[in-house]
């Protein structure tokens, strides 16, 4: 199983839900072509899409939810560029680049954790393990370890990729002994809901 451009499509719907932009429905497609299909690299995938979409400003309220949400938010802002001294137009094109370049990032993420799901479920795991090794969202880091069974109502909100630039991902296990072998805790609660 490879990654498809069905999942790409359905990574951008999810990433960019609520959005206005007229060319959302493209969005997807225009990745799958630039990163999926070509293998391009993510400066290629972007010009790729302002080639395609155009050099706009686009909504989107998930990245601006993202930025809004205290710490977990606060490094996201600090990897925007600074703009400060910048002409009005310079700085518009800086800003606009960034929030194409986290649109990639965040829909690649995206693509690959359905993916992820889709080979856990081949492989009928019982259980997923959270995993936030190396993620920048402070708070992901107490989620790393929980060990809950596959139809947990968790996993539907908290499935990875849960914020932009978030890194997180499962492993599966069969039993206790498999998940105190992948690093989890089946006694670890999770967050309330």
């Amino acid at each position: 199983m490879n990654l498809t451009q069905g999942m790409y499509e359905s990574a951008a719907r999810a990433v960019l839900k609520g959005s206005a932009w007229p060319d959302v429905h493209k969005a997807g497609a225009v990745m799958w072509a630039a990163m999926g299909r070509d293998g391009l690299s993510p400066p290629r995938a972007e010009k790729a899409l302002r080639e395609a979409l155009g050099d706009v400003d686009f909504d989107w309220p998930w990245l601006d939810c993202c930025l809004a949400a205290g710490a977990d938010g606060a490094w996201l802002a600090a990897e925007f560029p600074d703009v400060e001294g910048l002409s009005p137009d310079r700085a518009g094109k800086a800003l606009r680049k960034a929030r194409r370049i986290f649109l990639l990032g965040a829909v690649l993420h995206h693509a690959c954790a359905a993916y992820r799901i889709a080979q856990l479920r081949d492989a009928r795991r019982k259980f997923w393990i959270y995993r936030a090794d190396d993620c920048p969202v402070p708070s992901h880091a107490a989620l790393g370890g929980l060990a809950l069974e596959t139809a947990h109502g968790f996993w539907r909100e908290y499935s990875p990729p849960s914020f932009i630039g978030c890194c997180c991902r499962l492993v599966g296990a069969d039993g206790p002994a498999t998940i105190a072998q992948m690093g989890g805790d089946a006694r670890k609660p999770p967050p309330r809901q």
